[in-house]
């Protein structure tokens, strides 16, 4: 990860620890990753030097003020439009959740599987996983038509692959190890 969005971001958490408004800046900034989801071309537009300044910064305090952000949220992103910013902001808001979830002592799970997760597995992958790190671990689900069946599981860096694909592709690295053996 670049250096700049996770300077901003760690910014962003001190002032929102310091003021005691974590959660409530996570809600905002959340809710701004909805609104710039629903409509990708608004940070587009408001991170675009061509587009003046002036008209730029009302755009943004017309979305802030219909997301009814707070006020710090409201002055740092001002303070990122003014510097040239805005572009970093997806960036600085992945980082600003992991610092969140590092505060938290919370780690994030994606698993991987062919078809939808069972609700029971899940939270039973979610208690292993918790009870092996010994941090409160939150999953996430993502499907992979691909994987013929079995399950990945992604937590941080590391990579469990449980999958079908993955025991077949350990066989034919054990099948070669001992064939030039």
């Amino acid at each position: 990860m670049s250096q700049l969005p996770h300077r901003y971001a760690t910014a962003l958490v001190e002032l929102a620890t310091e003021s005691n408004q974590l959660t409530e800046t996570r809600q905002s900034l959340t809710q701004l990753c909805h609104v710039c989801e629903e409509d990708p071309q608004i940070l587009d537009i408001l991170s675009d030097i061509v587009v003046p300044r002036a008209k730029r910064r009302n755009a943004l305090q017309a979305i802030l003020d219909r997301m009814q952000a707070t006020d710090l949220v409201r002055r740092y992103l001002l303070y990122l439009l003014e510097r040239e910013r805005l572009s970093l902001l997806p960036a600085i808001i992945r980082a600003f959740e992991g610092l969140c979830d590092e505060r938290s002592k919370i780690l994030r799970a994606e698993v991987t599987t062919a078809v939808p997760l069972n609700p029971l597995l899940a939270q039973e992958i979610e208690t292993v996983l918790t009870t092996k790190i010994g941090r409160t671990v939150l999953v996430s689900h993502k499907q992979d038509p691909t994987l013929i069946g079995g399950l990945r599981i992604q937590v941080g860096s590391q990579v469990y692959d449980g999958s079908v694909e993955g025991e077949l592709h350990r066989l034919q690295e054990n099948m070669l190890k001992e064939a030039m053996t």
